[in-house]
């Protein structure tokens, strides 16, 4: 007998998530992810002064900023390119990111914790396979884990040098060891989650289609769309909306009358077809061969957060040895896009400017591709993939193994809304 099960709302994804699946015989043979946050942000930027409109866009998302922030300074055109300073600051914010949403966004839905941390689909009931003591250790770690990553936020804010572009670098070094003790706990955390939890590298597989689009030093340095025939470096201009099941038009503006629509994302796609965004498609561009699920999604996050770690002090001594301040310009008309990366993916923001008013603006967040609705053709997003055909043994189950699904996307949804 086939039974439809809703998860409404699913929470830690940076908004309001709605998630319905059909089972049939204990397999989910439809799912339908819903974005139900409408910040309609793009429409909010028309209009604006550049210099309005940056300052705007600069604070679109709490996870990302850095790549928000830089991706909207060149797309209008503030600045031409990033700096040694920007650079070292974007990585930073990403490794941080990476942590972050290990933490807050993925654990829990392994461990008991025993504060701070709500919305446990399943509380004491749910797959928890960690007796007392392990919960109690990965409790304590997230806990001085945060404690870290705030310590060194703190470093890099209170050194950052008053003359723009400017900083202490060797007062910054103890952001990078509060970072690197972060980590270690880190390594140790996902270890132990890998050993108990292995049946979660045959769940929530399915896609097929991977892209970056680079930027990002000894780790994606290299832009490619990978699909099981073809490996092409991707052409912006074949990144497209498909809008026809989003309560939105092209070009932003809300439409309810869409008949088809159930959510505020629209999907973003590569020639026409979805493609999955993250640490994982950034692997394997990178050539090493990670299959896809998700504890392979974590992996890729824990490795991918390490290697970062590791040029942070080569960064950081580049960006000390700047000298001067960022160089602002005065922004002309025209339009422009730029791709920044971010833990997610990569950031897209593109902008048409006229007289020095934003005429033009459309953001395009990691989101946007793994979160999206199906596309015109019916092709499900990467997240809708990896929730068909999974087996669930009960109800209960099936909303643990869905939360689990969702989170190992490490999902922030207030980027497209």
């Amino acid at each position: 007998m086939a039974e439809t099960m809703v998860i409404n709302p699913l929470f830690r994804v940076g908004g309001k998530l709605e998630v319905s699946v059909r089972i049939e015989q204990g397999i989910i043979s439809k799912a339908m992810v819903s974005g139900l946050v409408r910040r309609n942000f793009e429409s909010g930027l028309v209009g604006e002064r550049v210099d309005a409109a940056w300052h705007k866009a600069a604070r679109l998302c709490a996870f990302c900023g850095e790549s928000h922030r830089f991706a909207a300074e060149k797309a209008l055109g503030i600045i031409e390119d990033l700096t040694p300073l920007d650079e070292f600051l974007l990585a930073f914010n990403i490794a941080v990111g990476h942590i972050k949403n290990f933490y807050c966004n993925i654990l829990p839905d392994y461990v008991l914790f025993k504060r701070g941390v709500p919305f446990i689909i399943g509380g004491e009931s749910a797959d928890i396979r960690f007796d007392k003591k392990q919960n109690d250790l990965n409790d304590e770690h997230r806990v001085k884990v945060m404690r870290e990553i705030c310590a060194a936020i703190k470093v890099v804010k209170d050194n950052r040098s008053k003359k723009i572009g400017v900083i202490d670098a060797l007062k910054i070094e103890n952001a990078i060891l509060h970072l690197k003790t972060a980590y270690e706990m880190m390594c140790e955390d996902h270890d132990r989650l890998c050993r108990m939890y292995e049946d979660m590298y045959a769940v929530g597989g399915g896609s097929t289609n991977f892209i970056d689009f680079g930027g990002l030093p000894r780790c994606s340095e290299k832009a490619a769309a990978v699909t099981p025939i073809k490996s092409v470096v991707p052409n912006l201009d074949k990144v497209t909306r498909d809008t026809i099941r989003c309560w939105r038009d092209d070009r932003g503006k809300i439409c309810y009358e869409n008949k088809s629509a159930y959510s505020h994302l629209f999907l973003a796609e590569y020639d026409g077809m979805p493609y999955e965004m993250g640490a994982i498609a950034r692997q394997k561009i990178k050539g090493k061969k990670v299959r896809c699920s998700v504890m392979d999604r974590i992996d890729a996050i824990t490795e991918e957060c390490g290697d970062i770690i590791h040029i942070l002090p080569e960064q950081l001594e580049a960006a000390g040895k700047m000298g001067e301040g960022k160089m602002y310009r005065r922004p002309s008309d025209g339009k422009r896009i730029a791709v920044i990366p971010a833990s997610g993916g990569s950031v897209i923001h593109s902008c048409r400017v006229v007289g020095g008013i934003v005429k033009e603006y459309r953001i395009t967040s990691p989101c946007n591709w793994n979160l999206g609705p199906q596309d015109v053709r019916g092709n499900p997003s990467p997240v809708q993939t990896a929730l068909l055909g999974t087996e669930v043994p009960d109800r209960e189950g099936a909303e643990v193994v869905v939360s689990r699904i969702v989170h190992s996307f490490v999902p922030c949804i207030y980027c497209g809304g």
